[in-house]
């Protein structure tokens, strides 16, 4: 239900494309564990337009698993954009997403409609390091 394209490393572009199970987060967490052990500095844009939530269980491990290496994303992921259509999730997060993404990943985030702003951003964020 994901697709991840490092081809453009230190940028990592991660496609969501349905709900996530537990399969899908052990994977998608083994990636960012990847991620984590290279000293280099990385930057992810998350492309997703699905408004449904995930198993429980995906979301409890992902849950645990960032709280557990929040100090390493923040030393590490330069930034992290969300671009998304869903008209809920942007009413939802436009004006806040920044400070939740922020306070979730220890990282700075923002909010995008257009994958190509999104990159850009990135690509500032990753020169400022």
């Amino acid at each position: 239900n994901y697709t991840i394209d490092d081809s453009s490393h230190p940028l990592v572009i991660i496609t969501v494309t349905g709900p996530l199970n537990l399969d899908d987060a052990r994977s998608m967490t083994d990636t960012y564990e990847v991620l984590l052990q290279n000293p280099s500095r990385f930057a992810i844009a998350m492309v997703s337009n699905n408004e449904e939530h995930g198993e429980e269980a995906g979301q409890k491990h992902m849950n645990a698993w960032i709280k557990t290496h929040r100090p390493l994303i923040g030393e590490r992921c330069a930034g992290m954009a969300i671009v998304t259509q869903s008209t809920k999730f942007i009413s939802v997060y436009k004006l806040i997403a920044g400070q939740v993404i922020r306070r979730i990943y220890n990282c700075p985030g923002k909010l995008f409609t257009d994958q190509g702003e999104a990159e850009a951003w990135l690509q500032e964020q990753l020169a400022a390091m």
